[in-house]
C-alpha cells in the first residue's frame, strides 16, 4: 500500500481497472471514518521536503507551511497555516487527484492543478514542480539557463521559474528556493525549502 494513516486499518486491493482511484479513495475512506484526524504519509517515499510557500497576488498575499512527499509520480502534499495546522491535503498523480480540506470535506478531480485552483483561488503547477524541486527541467520547459552547471532559470508554458540557493543533499546539489511567476505577472509563488531528504539509493 503506497499511503498509510495513523491509525490505519486493513484494506483489500482492488482489480487493476480501479488501481489509480483506489490509492486515494482508500485514504479518504479512512479519513471520513475516524473520529479524530489521523496523520498521513507515503510509505518509503523517494523524497520528502518541508518549507514555506508564499503566494503573492495583487489583492492578497498568503504564507503557508508545506510538507511534500513523493514516490514515483505519486505525491502527498500538506498545506498548513503558520501554526502548523493542516488546512489542505492533496493526494494524487498525473491521472487523478483528491483533496481533504480543514473541515474534512473531500474533493476529487482528474487534474491536481485545477482542483487546487477551485479550492484556493490560485494556481500551482504541481506536476512540473516535482521536477523543478529536483533541479530538473520538465518536458515543456525551454529557455533553460544554467549557472555553475546548475539549472537557474526556465520558461515552462505559462510559468517563469528561477531556481537558486543550491545545497548538497545526499550527494546531489538541489535548489532550496524556487520563484515561480505566472506569465501575466498576477501570481508569484515562492518556495523556500527548509528540510530536504532523499531516500533513493
Amino acid at each position: 500500500m503506497l499511503y498509510s494513516t495513523k491509525p490505519s486499518s486493513a484494506l483489500t486491493m482492488p482489480n487493476k481497472k480501479t488501481i489509480h482511484r483506489f490509492i486515494y479513495l482508500a485514504i479518504l475512506i479512512i479519513i471520513s471514518g475516524c473520529a479524530s484526524k489521523p496523520s498521513y504519509e507515503i510509505q518509503q517515499p523517494d523524497w520528502e521536503i518541508s518549507g514555506k510557500l508564499a503566494v503573492r497576488e495583487p489583492q492578497r498575499s498568503t504564507t503557508l507551511l508545506f510538507n511534500w512527499q513523493q514516490k514515483n509520480d505519486h505525491y502527498l502534499i500538506h498545506l498548513m497555516n503558520p501554526l502548523g495546522q493542516i488546512q489542505l491535503t492533496l493526494v494524487g498523480n498525473k491521472h487523478y487527484a483528491n483533496a481533504v480540506d480543514s473541515d474534512g470535506n473531500i474533493h476529487q478531480a482528474n487534474n491536481a492543478e485545477q482542483l487546487l485552483l477551485n479550492l484556493t483561488g490560485w494556481q500551482f503547477p504541481i506536476q512540473s514542480a516535482q521536477l523543478w524541486l529536483q533541479g530538473k527541467a520538465d518536458k515543456s520547459a525551454d529557455k533553460l539557463q544554467y549557472s555553475e552547471q546548475r539549472l537557474s532559470d526556465l520558461q515552462s508554458r505559462q510559468w517563469q521559474v528561477a531556481l537558486s540557493h543550491y545545497r548538497p543533499i545526499d550527494g546531489q546539489q538541489l535548489p532550496h528556493r524556487l520563484r515561480i511567476v505566472k506569465e501575466d505577472g498576477l501570481l508569484t509563488l515562492i518556495l523556500i525549502i527548509k528540510q530536504h531528504a532523499h531516500f533513493l539509493p
